[in-house]
Parts: C-alpha cells; structure tokens; sequence
C-alpha cells in the first residue's frame, strides 16, 4: 500500500486522483485545487477506460447509475419522471469514456483529465465517486496496484465477489461516512454483544420512489399521495435490488451493524418533503442508538446530497495528515 504523504507535516503532499467529477467530484476538484486540504494535492481526474470510447472529455449525465440489470450506461435517460432525489448516491462522471494509452486532456480548473492506469501509477489514493458500477469494475484494479481506494458508493460491498476484490490487498480500501452518521458509534455497538432491532427509516418526496419494477396500481399510488406511506420494507440486502439509490445509506448501516440482512429498511414517499430523511436506531448490551440526518440535494445535482464530498474531503484529511484530532 502506498502511504506516500499521510504522515507528519513535513512529508509530501498525499497526491490524489479523483474516479468520477459530477456533482460528488466536481465539488472535491474545487475544494483540492484551492486547498481545502491540508497536505493532500489533486494530480487528475480519471476517465473510465473504455476500448470503443472516442477519448475526449466532454459533459455527460450526472444523474446516479442504478445497478438494477438492464440500467442503460450514464447519460440514458432513466424511467420515471425527473425529480429532486436527496439521496447520498455518487455521480457519474461528467467526462467521456477514454481508452487506456489516451493522451492526457483538460478538465474544467486545469485538472489533467487521466486514463485509468496513468491515474493509479501516479497517486496516491484514488477517490471513486462515480457509481456503484464503477466500483465494482475499476475498484479492484487500484486495490491490486496497491493503492488506496477511498469509496463513495458503499452499495458496491454489498456484492460479495466485489467485497472480497476490493479487500484482497495489497491496497487498501477505505470507506466514507457519506450522508450518514453515527457509524462509529454503531460499530462500537456492535463489539458490545452485537446490535438488535436495528431500523433505517428513509423518508423522501414520494415521487423520487418510483421504480421501473412497478405496476401501474403502484405507481399511481405514489404519484397520488397526499400523505406519509410505507412503499417497502425488508432487509439492507433486499432494497439494493428495489430501491438502488438507497443502497449506500443501507449497506453502510450494514457494515456497521456486521451484517446488511441484520438490518431494517423501511422507505415511506412523503409528498411533503423537502429533504430526505434517514432516521437509525438499534440497542445493544451498551445501550441504544438513534440518530436522524437530514440531507439537502446538492446545488449542482439534486440526485445527490450535498453533504457526500465534504464528508470525502474530511475522510482525505485524516488520510493526509493524522492529527489526532476529527478530521
């Protein structure tokens, strides 16, 4: 594993990579390049590879790549009709798909736009914030570079052959708190005899719930709500597959717990929200928890939480400098 940097001051700076520059990564490149972080550099952007891709950077789609089977690729339109959706899911990245050998082009700011093995030879950390998808496919070849990977789309553990790549050394996987809190806490309740009746309640606008699985009756139920419903409940594993863009909000909760099938989601459509609503409890030999986060949708993509980069850029300044104190 390379640690190149995250050491005392005085070592060099932590160079980092970003997987992905939609709203997650867009907002990550700003904040690097001005220097939010001390003792972590931005050398580049990482482009997926892509053998049939024409290699140029240009806009894309920002909105989350689901992993139901069948999901067109980033920039197809998803079914269902557009709207805010604050859920902590990463973005896809606004940059065309690059084949490897590609020469190195410009992002907005400057940012060298990188192939994938041009990116992982140069950094230190590569920070995925594109899409499940992309973690699960391109994750591994950083974790078996060495590197250290810093995930944003936690929904990707949930598969176990994915887990077992990104775990596998010689790098290191590193995940971050997202939209969500009180993980810490959680996995210290867990070391104290194990968690029970752990819940995650998800509340958002009842249309950003529709799904393609469903029936016309199902569908027309949501879009007609004019009260607080219940659309689904079953365990962190079960709403992967039904609600995917809830899936990092429930496998999180899920690592925490030590098992995503330990844990509750109940997802309510609420046609009054403005934010989405997680609400966690469990209890434990040590006590109980609970906890309530309220998430604004990011500015420049409302499918996003606004809260997901800064929780990353907290995550790289731990990496970057340990301190001794919360990052």
């Amino acid at each position: 594993m390379t640690t190149t940097g995250a050491g005392p001051t005085g070592q060099q700076p932590l160079k980092v990579a970003l997987l992905g520059h939609g709203a997650i990564g867009s907002v990550l490149a700003d904040r690097l390049t001005a220097g939010a972080v001390d003792g972590a550099r931005l050398i580049g952007i990482i482009a997926r590879p892509d053998v049939a891709g024409s290699g140029t950077p240009c806009p894309g789609s920002t909105r989350p790549e689901s992993t139901l089977p069948g999901t067109p690729r980033p920039g197809a339109t998803e079914p269902g009709p557009p709207h805010p959706d604050t859920s902590p899911e990463p973005e896809t990245t606004q940059f065309g798909e690059t084949p490897r050998g590609t020469p190195t082009a410009t992002a907005p700011g400057g940012v060298p736009v990188l192939d994938l093995a041009e990116g992982i030879a140069a950094a230190d950390v590569v920070v995925e914030c594109a899409s499940v998808a992309a973690a699960r496919e391109l994750g591994p070849e950083v974790i078996a570079a060495g590197r250290t990977l810093l995930v944003a789309s936690i929904g990707a553990l949930a598969d176990a052959a994915t887990a077992a790549a990104l775990t596998a050394g010689p790098g290191r996987l590193v995940l971050t708190t997202g939209a969500v809190g009180g993980l810490d806490a959680l996995a210290a309740h867990r070391q104290a005899g194990g968690l029970r009746d752990v819940l995650i309640i998800s509340t958002k606008r009842a249309s950003t719930l529709l799904q393609p699985w469903m029936d016309d009756a199902e569908r027309t139920a949501l879009e007609r709500a004019t009260t607080p419903v219940t659309v689904f409940e079953g365990t962190a594993v079960d709403v992967i597959d039904r609600f995917p863009r809830s899936a990092n909000v429930a496998v999180a909760v899920g690592l925490a717990v030590g098992d995503p099938r330990a844990v509750t989601v109940r997802m309510v459509a609420d046609p009054a929200a403005t934010r989405t609503v997680h609400r966690i409890s469990g209890a434990s030999d040590a006590g109980a928890f609970r906890a309530a986060v309220e998430n604004d949708p990011s500015p420049r993509n409302p499918a996003s939480s606004a809260l997901v980069p800064y929780a990353m850029l907290s995550a790289l300044a731990a990496l970057a400098r340990p301190s001794g104190r919360f990052a």
